[in-house]
């Protein structure tokens, strides 16, 4: 971790599950991190906690890559909207294939 924290503190850094396996301490430090950076992260990440801090999530998908603008809470509500718009198109297809 104390990689992590060195400098120069302007270069961009990549994350891959920093939370694994981390006490509550080490957990805290990466999240105030997250927290206090100016520049880029790309963060992998399934800690909602972390998640919830980016400016963007991106879903890699068997539909591909999708971006989604906030953090993880407008991810889920974005997906949700998304869904639902496919949803009712399919629905829409197969009522009008079956009139």
């Amino acid at each position: 971790m104390a990689k992590l924290f060195a400098k120069p503190a302007s270069r961009e850094k990549y994350l891959d599950e920093p939370t694994n396996d981390l006490d509550r301490d080490g957990r805290q430090a990466i999240l105030q991190f997250l927290r206090e950076r100016e520049n880029g992260v790309l963060l992998i990440s399934h800690d909602r906690e972390c998640l919830d801090l980016c400016e963007e999530v991106r879903e890699l998908s068997d539909r591909g890559l999708s971006k989604f603008g906030g953090g993880w809470l407008a991810y889920t509500e974005a997906r949700e909207l998304a869904l639902g718009k496919i949803d009712s198109a399919h629905h829409a297809a197969e009522h009008s294939l079956f009139r």
